[in-house]
């Protein structure tokens, strides 16, 4: 049986799960990417690791995304 929940609030323990495994793992699909966490009986997995231009919006919070990748694009235009 799988549980679906999208939340789009990130839980704490969640990034701090993200910030581990990025962390220790230097490798990224594109310089702005979006990591799906899910949660199974063993812990949390990464799902998904997509560049931002090919990710969905999965009931995020829009205007923060909009407003992070509008940060990313002026820094590194």
């Amino acid at each position: 049986n799988v549980e679906t929940n999208v939340a789009p609030v990130v839980p704490r323990e969640v990034t701090e799960f993200a910030n581990r495994i990025l962390s220790d793992i230097r490798w990224r699909p594109d310089p702005l990417f979006v990591m799906d966490v899910g949660e199974s009986k063993d812990g949390l997995r990464i799902v998904e690791l997509n560049s931002f231009s090919c990710s969905g919006h999965c009931e995020c919070d829009l205007d923060a995304y909009v407003s992070a990748a509008s940060r990313f694009a002026a820094l590194h235009w």
